[in-house]
């Protein structure tokens, strides 16, 4: 028997009796159907906060005429597909939803551009969540959905992925002692630690269903609790190439809890990535279409910035914008995003998108040129860009080479010093290969203690002022998680010891703003900074 998890409102008693109350034919399978569609929403909502708020959530009833024209499997996956039958049924179940004050309509469709999307009400929306596990027995659909999952995992890539989630990767007792204590009211969860430690937990999921009945879980949680519940998986999306699963969805800072073989994760990746990736496409484009503006001195520049990781902080400079502190750097990289590389292309104008047209205009135009007729195709091209690579490319090679990885957009993670070693190689390697480009590449334990591990180490006292009056300095990342500088594009460690005192994760990062603001200057060392 195939099973498949959705997520519900911990009490459905009430969508069950209006179910009852207003609905005739196979009451049992509309119960199933009502709670996939709601499954649709808080999948957004737990999984993809930011979007969720700013975009609520669509429900793809069907695939369009043209889509349909271009290619005869397009329905697949729709919820017309799964259901079968007309769409009629459907958009019952939607308006019914609507009707009983369970969702409302918080976009509406624009034609070419997107479907409607859907928001839970404030009552629901701030309802905690459960999971539960369906099988073909509730609805014959689950199967077909389960089966739809199975054949994307005829890719052989997707298939290695999903064993390495199923075999590879567990939660570390820290991280079972920490929903224990988080949720030390709900005996359930006691119950299913348990169960995950004697391994209890997979093909055993119908079981669970009952326990899982008085759990409600918080929205930072829902994924470090699939994890519990063994339940991680592959999900590729073909629109962007990128290869998505469960650990994509997990908080950053809930990754300490994840073991790969037994061991904590090391994640490498790039400086600036998406920036990175970005001069790489940029140039293809401007090779092909605008040849007289290729190679101009403004988009080396621009390249020379992302290698030495700094890109945000010319462009905030420019801008006016404090980033200092790590809120403010990561607000930043979000307006950023959404103002130069996901915006539609207009004629209004904002600090940034100034700043970045006068410091960078040949990439401002190329951005531009990539987005006529279609605003979506440059982050789509550049999410692409980036699979090709890191997935496709480094990630499959590091697995022929008989090393276990886990890849995650631009980050490779491992669990030993060879395997990081490799997957630094192969990246900078690639990017030479591929596009003729020199990257800074980056590692980080995720301990918990989220500090880089760097490849040379600052001393203290004189030792220190002078490396750091000998060049300019550039501060790579100001984030509590990943401490780094480079001084003459070498990454400096700073994990260091201070007058044979570790530092914590406070001091790490007064260290960091100390040296941006007064190390560079050369008015003191860094010891002082402690």
């Amino acid at each position: 028997m195939h099973y498949k998890r959705m997520y519900l409102f911990d009490d459905n008693s009430e969508l069950d009796r209006l179910i009852e109350e207003n609905c005739e034919g196979n009451l049992r399978i509309k119960k199933v159907k009502f709670k996939f569609i709601i499954s649709k929403g808080l999948t957004v909502k737990a999984h993809h906060k930011k979007q969720y708020e700013q975009s609520g959530f669509g429900l793809r009833i069907q695939a369009g005429p043209g889509a349909l024209a271009n290619d005869p499997n397009a329905n697949i996956g729709t919820l017309q597909y799964l259901f079968g039958g007309s769409t009629k049924q459907i958009t019952e179940i939607i308006n019914q939803l609507k009707s009983w004050g369970i969702i409302y309509v918080f976009k509406e469709a624009v034609r070419g551009e997107s479907s409607r999307k859907y928001k839970f009400t404030p009552h629901y929306e701030g309802q905690d969540m459960t999971m539960r596990w369906f099988s073909r027995k509730d609805a014959k659909f689950i199967e077909k959905w389960h089966n739809l999952w199975q054949e994307r995992l005829k890719d052989p890539l997707y298939q290695r992925t999903q064993d390495i989630l199923d075999d590879n990767i567990k939660l570390s007792d820290e991280g079972l002692e920490f929903l224990k204590n988080k949720y030390q009211g709900h005996k359930g969860v006691s119950d299913l630690v348990e169960a995950y430690r004697l391994g209890c937990v997979r093909d055993n999921w119908i079981h669970l269903n009952e326990i899982l009945k008085g759990i409600l879980i918080k929205d930072e949680d829902i994924v470090l609790f699939q994890f519990l519940l063994m339940n991680a998986q592959v999900y590729p999306r073909k629109k962007t190439k990128r290869l998505f699963h469960t650990f994509c969805n997990l908080k950053r800072c809930y990754r300490k809890f994840i073991l790969l073989d037994g061991r904590p994760l090391l994640e490498t990746d790039i400086s600036n990535s998406q920036p990175t990736f970005s001069v790489a496409l940029i140039n293809s484009y401007l090779k092909e279409k605008k040849p007289q503006l290729y190679g101009k001195h403004d988009m080396r520049v621009y390249e020379k910035h992302c290698r030495e990781g700094n890109f945000y902080e010319v462009i905030a400079g420019k801008a006016g914008v404090d980033i200092t502190d790590g809120e403010q750097r990561d607000q930043f990289k979000e307006d950023f995003y959404k103002q130069i590389f996901f915006a539609v292309n207009s004629g209004r104008s904002t600090p940034i998108m100034e700043a970045f047209t006068q410091l960078f205009p040949t990439a401002a135009r190329a951005i531009s040129g990539l987005k006529k007729g279609n605003y979506k195709r440059f982050a789509l091209e550049l999410q692409g860009l980036e699979a090709e690579l890191m997935v496709y490319t480094v990630y499959k090679q590091l697995l022929d080479e008989g090393h276990v990885v886990l890849p995650l957009h631009d980050a490779i993670y491992s669990n030993n010093e060879e395997t990081k070693q490799r997957a630094e190689e192969l990246i900078k390697l690639q990017f030479q290969v591929k596009h003729g480009m020199q990257v800074a590449v980056k590692n980080k334990k995720n301990d918990g203690m989220g500090t880089s591990v760097c490849k040379a180490t600052v001393g203290t006292g004189e030792a220190a002022n002078e490396v750091f009056q000998q060049q300019p300095l550039t501060v790579i990342e100001s984030r509590q998680e990943v401490s780094s500088v480079a001084v003459n594009e070498t990454p400096i460690n700073l994990e260091a010891m201070v007058d044979g005192q570790s530092l914590t994760p406070d001091q790490l990062a007064k260290v960091v703003a100390f040296i941006r603001k007064e190390v560079i200057n050369g008015k003191t060392d860094i010891k002082n900074a402690a």
